[in-house]
């Protein structure tokens, strides 16, 4: 019987990289659907690189049993149970249509050896806790959340992911800006004192930057009166004198 061969627009070559259950999978599909019943000739038309180096290191005649092929492919291309638990917990919904994710922690789930209700169980709480926590929350609250299985929260996860983040608000202060030249204190900024000395709003005399501070002993500025040099030796220096002049 002559080699029939598919368009590789239908199965893409397998080289080892990839999901190689669902690869089989999918070439014993193809060969139900084109009536061919020599699927073990058909196979190997379809791998290449190190998929196809270890189908050649096998014995010929094992090379025509198809169940021994896909034995040793899956042999060397799947992960081990622990290998595969190790993936389960590392598993998150990053966007991707639900049912793609569900499809993904399922995958797992089955490398790890699960089976039965078991396996259903652990699919159920690896796609619930996969998401973030919003969406998790809402899951895990559900009315007789045990009893649910992956199919019903598929339902409910779909619409959680469509509508967004609606349901949280998110409150963001917004501080008024400051005044120029406006001295904030723990009332408020002043505003409603002004400097005698240079006649600007929002400061007092004494915390006036243009002026500084002023020595009534000497009435020069930069000093306090009690570290006016005056009194290092005792005396005082005496005010200045004003004069009035008539203009």
């Amino acid at each position: 019987m002559a080699k029939v061969r598919i368009s590789s627009d239908i199965i893409k070559p397998f080289s080892g990289q990839g999901d190689v259950v669902a690869w089989l999978k999918k070439v014993r599909l193809m060969a139900r659907l084109q009536q061919v019943d020599d699927v073990a000739s058909l196979l190997p038309l379809y791998l290449e690189g190190d998929a196809l180096a270890l189908y050649m290191e096998m014995e010929e005649e094992d090379q025509g049993n198809i169940d021994l092929i896909e034995a040793r492919l899956k042999q060397a291309f799947t992960d081990d149970a622990f290998s595969a638990y190790r993936k389960l917990t590392m598993v998150r919904w990053t966007g991707e249509r639900v049912d793609v994710y569900a499809n993904k922690v399922r995958q797992f789930v089955r490398l790890t050896g699960f089976e039965g209700a078991e396996m259903e169980r652990l699919t159920k709480l690896a796609f619930i806790m996969g998401f973030p926590d919003v969406i998790s929350l809402e899951l895990r609250q559900a009315p007789n959340v045990e009893a649910l299985t992956v199919g019903k929260f598929l339902a409910r996860a779909r619409v959680l992911t469509t509508t967004g983040n609606e349901s949280q608000n998110v409150v963001v202060a917004v501080r008024p800006p400051r005044s120029v030249g406006a001295s904030p204190t723990k009332s408020g900024p002043r505003t409603s004192v002004t400097c005698y000395r240079c006649s600007i709003k929002g400061h007092m005399a004494k915390d006036c930057r243009k002026c500084g501070t002023c020595c009534y002993q000497c009435g020069e500025f930069g000093h306090w009166a009690r570290d006016c040099s005056g009194n290092a030796t005792g005396d005082k220096a005496s005010a200045p004198a004003f004069s009035l002049t008539k203009m």
